[in-house]
C-alpha cells in the first residue's frame, strides 16, 4: 500500500464520518426552526453526533501533513489562485470551518432559539459548501462545479438522518406509542422519517444529476474529464452501483407506506442509504 493510496482512503473515510455531525447539526437547526415529532425523536441521537467534531478536527492533522501527496497544487504553484491554493491558508480555512461548526454547536446545545437556528443554518451551509470545495474539488484544481458544495451538504443531511434512524432509541415505535399517547403516533413518526429520507434522497439525486448534465453539456475538456475518468473501466460499474444503491432502491422502497411503518424495513433502507454514501464518496475521491 502506497502513501498516496492510504491518504486517499483516509480522506474518503474522514469525509464520510464528517458527514454525520455536519448533517446532524443542520437537521437540529431545521428542527429548532420547524418543530415536529420527527425532531424530538432524532434530537438525542443528533446531539450526540456533535461530539465527533473535536475528534475529526484532530484527525484532520494527517491530511495537512500529507497534503503534498493529496493535493497537486501544494507542490506546484497554481497560477490562477496562488493565495487561495496555498497550504497555510488552506489550514487556516479548515480551522475556521471547525471553529464555526463548534461555535454553532456550543450555543445550539445550551440556548437554542429560532433566531440562532436561522442564522446558524445559513452560516453552516456556506461553511460546508466551502469545505467541500477545499477538500474535494481542489484534488483536481482545474475542475470546477458550482453544485459540489450543495451536493455534499445534502449528502451530509442524508447520512446523518439515516444514521440517527439506526440508533435504537430513535425509532422505538412501542415507546412512542406508549399508553397515554396517540396510537397513531408510532406509525406517524416512521412515516415522517421515511418521507424525510425520501425527500433528501430525491434532492441529492437531482443535484448530482444536474451537476453531471450541466458539465457534460458544457463540453469543456477540463470539466468533462472529471466524469470521463469516473465512467471508464471498473469505475463505470461503481457509478452504476451508486445510481442503484443511492437512488433507485431507496426511492422505490420509500414509496411504500408499509416500509415506513416497519422499523426493521426502514432501518434496512437506512443501511442501504449509508452504503450508497460510502460508494459515492469513494467514487468522488479515489479516481
Amino acid at each position: 500500500m502506497t502513501i498516496d493510496f492510504f491518504l486517499h482512503i483516509y480522506l474518503t473515510v474522514w469525509l464520510l464520518v464528517l458527514q454525520i455531525p455536519l448533517g446532524g447539526l443542520g437537521l437540529l437547526m431545521i428542527f429548532h426552526l420547524t418543530g415536529g415529532h420527527w425532531g424530538q425523536a432524532l434530537r438525542p441521537a443528533l446531539e450526540r453526533t456533535l461530539r465527533l467534531l473535536p475528534i475529526l478536527a484532530i484527525l484532520f492533522i494527517p491530511l495537512i501533513i500529507g497534503a503534498n501527496q493529496l493535493f497537486p497544487w501544494v507542490s506546484t504553484r497554481h497560477a490562477t489562485h496562488p493565495v487561495f491554493l496555498s497550504l497555510p491558508i488552506f489550514a487556516l480555512r479548515a480551522l475556521t470551518y471547525f471553529g464555526i461548526w463548534s461555535g454553532i454547536s456550543y450555543f445550539l446545545l445550551r440556548a437554542p432559539t429560532q433566531k440562532l437556528a436561522a442564522i446558524g443554518l445559513l452560516i453552516h451551509s456556506f461553511a460546508v459548501s466551502f469545505a467541500a470545495i477545499d477538500w474535494i474539488m481542489t484534488l483536481e484544481p482545474h475542475w470546477y462545479s458550482s453544485e459540489l458544495g450543495l451536493v455534499y451538504l445534502v449528502s451530509c443531511g442524508l447520512s446523518a438522518l439515516a444514521f440517527a434512524v439506526l440508533i435504537p432509541s430513535t425509532l422505538n415505535l412501542q415507546q412512542h406509542s406508549a399508553p397515554g399517547t396517540s396510537p397513531l403516533l408510532g406509525k406517524s413518526l416512521g412515516r415522517d422519517l421515511g418521507n424525510l429520507l425520501l425527500m433528501l434522497t430525491l434532492l441529492w439525486s437531482y443535484l448530482a444529476f444536474s451537476q453531471y448534465l450541466i458539465i457534460w453539456l458544457g463540453q469543456l475538456p477540463e470539466e468533462t474529464s472529471w466524469f470521463i475518468r469516473r465512467t471508464e473501466g471498473n469505475w463505470r460499474t461503481v457509478a452504476q452501483a451508486i445510481v442503484i444503491i443511492s437512488f433507485a432502491v431507496p426511492f422505490m422502497a420509500l414509496l411504500f407506506r408499509s416500509v415506513k411503518d416497519s422499523p426493521r424495513l426502514l432501518k434496512a433502507v437506512c443501511i442501504i442509504i449509508l452504503l450508497g454514501r460510502v460508494f459515492d464518496q469513494y467514487w468522488m475521491i479515489a479516481p
